[in-house]
């Protein structure tokens, strides 16, 4: 699991603030370093099984994400939405504009995309990208870093499958 709190630091491009917004966090395992260096997570999931495994302190919503971004009127200085945009289907894009107005001048933006090679593409209602839309999803942003990752691996319960995927940090201007 890649640390973004140390690839931030890393190349100074941490941002003013101490929130973080974690949508479709899981057991928070992106937000945790963030966390554990003083900034206040707000965790997101649909699933309370999930939640209840988050192992610091975090403010705990049990709801859409998009549903949470309607409601909640807060800016973040980092969101991250990492492996949960694809599961929106045609719903994503919602979720994006809406990160978009989330984020203050230069907050940052973590998250990844599935890439249309991926093994679910074939037979799910899952939203897919090529390199060239996911690049033009993420325009509006300076690209920090952006990863294309192509390989086997294990699922979260630990079957192989083909990941077509684009993990990327990237910074409002």
């Amino acid at each position: 699991m890649r640390n973004f709190y140390i690839e931030l630091d890393k190349i100074h491009e941490m941002p003013v603030g101490n929130g973080v917004l974690d949508l479709g966090c899981g057991v928070g395992a992106v937000s945790s370093p963030f966390a554990e260096n003083g900034w206040n997570v707000v965790a997101v999931d649909l699933k309370k099984e999930r939640l209840s495994k988050i192992n610091f302190n975090a403010e705990i919503h049990c709801e859409n994400l998009n549903t949470f971004l309607e409601r909640d009127k807060r800016q973040f200085p980092i969101i991250i939405a990492s492996y949960v945009l694809p599961f929106l289907g045609k719903e994503y894009k919602k979720a994006l504009e809406m990160i978009y107005s989330k984020l203050p001048a230069g907050g940052i933006f973590i998250g990844t995309f599935f890439g249309e090679r991926d093994a679910w593409a074939k037979d799910t209602p899952h939203y897919f990208h090529n390199r060239e839309q996911a690049l033009a999803d993420l325009s509006k942003y300076k690209i920090l870093n952006f990863q294309e990752i192509d390989a086997i691996l294990p699922c979260y319960n630990g079957e192989l499958k083909n990941w077509h995927i684009f993990e990327f940090i990237v910074k409002k201007i």
